[in-house]
């Protein structure tokens, strides 16, 4: 299965909140008498464009699928997986495994559960960072065994690289982040200078290949950053790049969360997205579901 696992596909009992009914959707056609490393068969096949599932097969070469539908040729392992969904690797959109992956880059809490790709990065991330950040971490580093050598994402991920890891991994980069390696803790706004370094800092990130700015406003030294400091640094710059800015805020942030979308909005048209959702709320959806 681990050939499996490498092409990010998904395992999964066949039942969910809303049953999808089966369909006759066809597939390319395969080669014929085509030869195979791993040949799963009889799955229901989701293969994430939105179509019904439907009854097939399905080859792996390599760490590649090869050919999708009723498939005949002969394979070095088959699995039966009838019962089972056969489906693309999920995608966890608010995932803290960019440390951990380091410590054991079998993630096994993820690929277990069919989670190929996270991402990460709300609030903290894994750059910038600074010599300081980096002492504060000096504990868990020699606990754990690994070593934060990078001060930047192109850092990171040359590091992540090297380690390997069997989950893919994509960030935003932290507005708490990008205020600690700038101002440190202290409760107090950003200096005109520390403003602009901040902007110049998350300038860098994304060029680097960050998704976008991510705050997390429950925590400090978040807390401390007024809505003028977030609309006019890191998120106006990460708008500016063609991001989406992403929130993680309490009802108590509405209001600056509110900031946040005016302002961005306006120029260029880009609205934040809100990664948490109220203990309530996910009561409702779970009952929702369950009818």
């Amino acid at each position: 299965m681990e050939k499996v696992t490498c092409v990010g596909l998904v395992l999964l009992a066949a039942a969910a909140c809303q049953r999808p009914k089966p369909s006759n959707t066809a597939a390319p056609p395969p080669a014929a008498n085509a030869s195979y490393d791993v040949l799963l068969t009889g799955g229901w096949i989701v293969d994430g464009s939105g179509n019904p599932r439907w009854r097939g097969d399905l080859g792996v070469r390599g760490d590649r699928i090869a050919a999708i539908g009723r498939l005949t040729g002969t394979a070095k392992e088959t699995l039966d997986v009838k019962g089972l969904v056969v489906a693309p690797g999920f995608i966890d959109m608010l995932g803290q495994s960019e440390t951990n992956v380091l410590i054991d880059n079998r993630a096994l809490s993820k690929v277990t559960q069919g989670i190929t790709t996270e991402v990460t990065g709300e609030g903290g991330s894994v750059a910038p960072l600074t010599d300081r950040l980096v002492a504060l971490d000096s504990a868990v580093m020699k606990k754990y065994k690994f070593s934060e050598d990078w001060r930047d994402l192109d850092g990171y991920f040359a590091h992540l690289e090297h380690t390997g890891s069997t989950i893919n991994i994509a960030t935003f980069v932290g507005a708490t982040q990008v205020r600690m390696a700038v101002i440190g803790f202290a409760n107090r706004p950003a200096t005109g200078p520390e403003q602009a370094h901040m902007e110049a800092l998350v300038d860098t990130m994304m060029e680097q290949g960050a998704l976008g700015v991510s705050t997390a406003l429950l925590y400090a030294p978040a807390i401390y950053a007024p809505t003028e400091e977030l609309i006019g640094s890191p998120v106006r710059r990460a708008a500016t790049a063609g991001s989406t800015p992403r929130t993680s805020a309490t009802r108590r942030h509405t209001k600056t969360t509110r900031s946040m979308r005016f302002s961005v909005s306006r120029k260029p048209p880009i609205s934040p997205q809100r990664s948490g959702i109220s203990r309530r709320r996910a009561r409702r959806r779970r009952a929702a579901c369950r009818t």
